[in-house]
């Protein structure tokens, strides 16, 4: 009963360090320092590419509204072309 519904699937960044210091394998050391040095790297294009992340929201934002225009421009009747005889 204590259990949580939606366990995570991935650490943090913090999490991972915090591995560090209980795991002492040789190999739990080295996985630990490459799964840093992704964190790192992924920090670098974050901060690099801010510009094209805030194009890229900016380009959602349109697409959200020209999404939502178009849902309450179609009518459910008007589905196609009706064919007349």
């Amino acid at each position: 009963m204590g259990r949580h519904p939606n366990l995570p699937y991935v650490f943090t960044e913090q999490g991972v360090a915090m591995l560090s210091s209980v795991l002492h394998s040789k190999r739990a050391v080295l996985v630990n320092v490459e799964i840093i040095r992704a964190f790192v790297r992924l920090r670098e294009l974050l901060s690099t590419h801010k510009n094209l992340a805030r194009k890229m929201e900016e380009l959602e934002k349109k697409l959200v509204v020209s999404l939502s225009n178009h849902m309450m421009n179609s009518s459910p009747l008007s589905s196609g072309p009706s064919v007349t005889e």
